[in-house]
């Protein structure tokens, strides 16, 4: 993660002690959602919230990791409320404090999801990666919604064509022949952050995850190695500890029961 932006990181990759090095990943992160927060982006001193309006959860998330979180939180519920869409709030570090609050509110914990890092080092260039183009997008957005059960809204907010023209957000197609795997990379500071990670259902025997990524690392190691963050599923953590990403801390995700349910 280098010595940039307040991080420090041993030889071994691993996060040092340093009083801000945790909460610059965390924020970077937060900083990483305004690829897809079209419809509100905040990002503050131990909080940020990141929503794309659409009508799935998957992309109206937020972190609570910071002692202002408490303060916030009934701001923040209200954004999502005037928001009118479903949403995912993550608890870290002294946010931890605001799950009484969130209980009291008709939040539930559902989930404690790994936050991972992985130090610059070489990947091994894969022939048949490619960036996305804008004819692509579709089928972009049929394999998101097919491998995580996404709406399609949803993975409309993510793969959309202005996301092609930004300098520092990349979105690659693993293709064999056809698109079988994808991601999406946003640059921050001398980070990037990970997103939709997804290899079609019928092909998530062939390792092309595992593929794509090795492909992603050596790219951002010859651009200026920038080290990697994730929030990891199940199957993502295990990948991504094969790949020796370092788990930072665990988030507890919090959302509403009639979101998850279609009830309260």
């Amino acid at each position: 993660m280098g010595k940039g932006r307040g991080v420090v990181v041993d030889q071994a990759g691993v996060l040092a002690e340093a009083p801000t090095a945790l909460d610059v990943a965390r924020s970077a992160f937060g900083h990483g959602a305004a690829v897809w927060a079209r419809h509100e982006h905040v990002v503050e001193d131990g909080w940020w919230l990141a929503l794309s309006g659409t009508s799935g959860s998957d992309y109206n998330q937020g972190l609570l990791y910071g002692e202002p979180a408490r303060e916030r939180l009934p701001d923040i519920l209200g954004r999502i409320e005037a928001a009118g869409c479903p949403a995912l709030l993550s608890l870290a570090g002294a946010g931890l404090s605001s799950a009484q609050q969130l209980s009291d509110a008709g939040w539930v914990c559902v989930a404690a999801l790994p936050f991972m890092y992985r130090a610059a080092r070489p990947g091994k260039a894969d022939r048949r990666v490619r960036p996305l183009v804008e004819g692509d997008l579709l089928a972009a957005q049929a394999l998101l919604s097919s491998t995580f059960e996404v709406a399609p809204d949803s993975a409309g907010a993510l793969f959309r064509a202005d996301l092609l023209q930004r300098e520092t957000v990349r979105a690659w197609g693993l293709f064999d022949p056809g698109l079988v795997s994808v991601a999406v990379t946003v640059e921050v500071g001398d980070l990037y952050v990970g997103w939709a990670l997804a290899t079609a259902p019928e092909h998530q025997q062939h390792r092309y995850g595992s593929s794509l990524l090795r492909h992603i690392d050596q790219w951002y190691y010859e651009h200026g190695a920038p080290g990697s963050l994730h929030v990891a599923t199940a199957a993502g953590t295990r990948l991504y500890a094969a790949r020796g990403h370092t788990t930072l801390e665990h988030w507890q995700l919090w959302s509403r029961p009639r979101w998850l349910l279609g009830r309260d």
